[in-house]
C-alpha cells in the first residue's frame, strides 16, 4: 500500500524533473551578447546582410543556433570580418542528462540554447585604406 509521504515523494520528484528540464533555455535563453570594440571607435557592425547591428563599442545580441559573421567598417578605413563561432556546451547537456531529460536536450538543441558564441569579446583594429 502506498503512503501519504510516498505520493509526496512521487510527485517532489515528478516536479522536480518537469522544472529541471531544458536547462540552457531557461537559464542562458537562445541569445548571447557579444563585447564589440574597435579602434577606432565608431565603426558600424554589419551582419551577414549588411544589416547595421551597432556602433562600436557596442554589445550586440546574436542567436547562439548558428555561427555568424560580422564586419566591422569605418569610413576611410579596410573593413574587418570577424567569425563568431557556435560551440556545444557540454555543462548544460550535462545537467539535462542528470535531470533525466531528454526532453530538455531536444528543447535546448532546438532553440540553440545548447550552443555558446565564441569569442564573446572582439576586439578590432582597423587599418587605414
Amino acid at each position: 500500500m502506498i503512503t501519504i509521504l510516498q505520493k509526496l515523494f512521487v510527485i517532489t520528484l515528478c516536479c522536480s524533473i518537469l522544472l529541471l528540464t531544458s536547462c540552457a533555455t531557461i537559464v542562458k535563453g537562445s541569445t548571447d551578447t557579444i563585447k564589440i570594440t574597435s579602434i577606432p571607435p565608431g565603426a558600424k557592425v554589419l551582419n551577414e546582410s549588411g544589416e547595421e547591428i551597432g556602433v562600436t563599442p557596442c554589445e550586440v545580441k546574436l542567436t547562439s543556433k548558428r555561427a555568424h559573421k560580422l564586419s566591422i567598417a569605418s569610413s576611410g578605413y579596410a573593413s574587418r570580418t570577424v567569425n563568431i563561432e557556435n560551440n556545444f556546451s557540454i555543462g548544460y547537456t550535462i545537467g539535462n542528462i542528470f535531470s533525466f531529460s531528454l526532453l530538455g536536450i531536444l528543447v535546448d538543441v532546438a532553440s540553440g540554447s545548447i550552443y555558446n558564441l565564441q569569442p564573446d569579446e572582439v576586439n578590432v583594429t582597423l587599418s587605414k585604406k
